[in-house]
């Protein structure tokens, strides 16, 4: 995704159709703060990416946070505290 991919999702591209100066005020500095923000939301998702445990039996699997834990040192069930954050919901 470039800057002009996040002005234009945004509307705040020219809607003209010559090249002119009628962007909206901020829109390079909005864009650029825009990457920087979803490309560490993105770091933080695969930091918290899910991992498959099953039993030795292979009857039970449970789906984990590598990084969460409880105050037990278990890891958390997924998806864990940070990524229910990181999408709008109750930690």
């Amino acid at each position: 995704m470039t800057r002009d991919d996040i002005k234009e999702e945004f509307g705040v591209t020219c809607p003209h159709w010559e090249p002119c100066d009628c962007l909206v005020d901020g829109a390079d500095f909005m864009a650029d703060e825009i990457l920087k923000l979803r490309t560490a939301i993105e770091r933080v998702r695969a930091l918290h990416e899910r991992e498959t445990r099953t039993s030795r039996f292979g009857s039970i699997v449970w789906h984990l946070c590598p990084r969460c834990r409880d105050d037990g040192g278990d890891p958390l069930e997924h998806p864990c505290p940070t990524l229910r954050a990181l999408d709008g919901e109750d930690a």
